[in-house]
């Protein structure tokens, strides 16, 4: 969860940034109107709640998001044809890396079949070879 918890703020950095600076210029206006800073701080708390809520919300999406995703990844192993369809441009992308790297998989594992047959091919010339030539 932690490690999740810091994927998700890094990936909010700059969000979080400039909500940061808003505040210090708000305060900079606040400082410069001579207005008390219980209005100050009264705002920023309300702007504070509202933004953690809000961030709260888009942490339990990420964190739903993330789980989906490993659940397609473990599934990914059995039967990468069973996705369903994409949302999000993302997902379209991940599917299509999927399959890209599914058939390569079978290319891989077709060439070491292939590999497996020539081997066993030369193996038998040599014992011919051998039985032939030397055992004569």
């Amino acid at each position: 969860m932690k490690k999740q918890l810091w994927f998700f703020l890094k990936e909010k950095r700059y969000v979080l940034l400039l909500f940061c600076l808003f505040f210090i210029l708000f305060a900079l206006v606040y400082n410069l109107y001579a207005v008390k800073w219980e209005a100050y701080f009264y705002a920023s708390t309300l702007c504070v709640s509202a933004g953690l809520i809000l961030l709260t919300i888009q942490l339990l999406r990420f964190l739903s998001s993330h789980r989906e995703r490993q659940i397609k990844i473990s599934s990914i192993e059995q039967d990468y044809e069973t996705l369903s369809a994409p949302k999000t441009l993302l997902e379209q992308d991940y599917q299509k890396m999927v399959r890209v790297i599914n058939r390569l998989q079978k290319d891989g594992e077709l060439m070491q079949k292939v590999l497996q047959t020539q081997q066993k091919k030369r193996r038998k010339v040599w014992q011919n070879f051998l039985e032939s030539y030397c055992l004569q």
